[in-house]
């Protein structure tokens, strides 16, 4: 499995929980954690949807705007691959590209949703158990300051 900053993000926010056991930054992640493991991707990319589209009208929905969809269908648009965005980079239509991802992101948030919240529970579970390890229990007061 190939390491990014994102998935490093993930387990820091597993780990974060897990050192703040039951308190308030412990408590919002496994609420994101509740969530996301509990509704189907549909209903929660439906509740995206409402949010996102309908009410703060900040993403539109379908795969392109009105403008962007005659520059795509016009002649002079070759399209080679037929994705908009790698398509709208190659044309050189840097509007086209732009307006393509305005368009994928509440499909990756949402696809993606399900596994961040698995990942964080996972993490939080093991750094949980790892921190409750007798090595680490002798360890806590002699080396790390009060409090920790």
């Amino acid at each position: 499995m190939e390491r990014t900053p994102d998935h490093r993000r993930r387990h820091l926010l597993g780990v974060i929980a897990a050192i703040h056991h039951n308190k308030l930054i412990d408590q919002a992640i496994r609420v994101f954690v509740t969530i996301g493991w509990s509704f189907p991707t549909f209903v929660f990319g439906l509740l995206m949807l409402l949010l996102f589209y309908a009410k703060l009208q900040w993403f539109p929905p379908g795969r392109l705007s009105d403008p962007m969809m005659q520059v795509a269908a016009s002649p002079g648009f070759q399209q080679y691959t037929h994705m908009y965005t790698i398509d709208g980079l190659l044309n050189l239509r840097f509007d086209l590209f732009w307006d393509a991802l305005r368009h994928l992101v509440l499909p990756i948030i949402t696809l993606s949703y399900v596994v961040w919240a698995q990942i964080l529970r996972v993490t939080r579970s093991a750094m949980l158990e790892t921190l409750r390890q007798d090595y680490i229990t002798t360890a806590r007061p002699r080396a790390w300051p009060s409090g920790t």
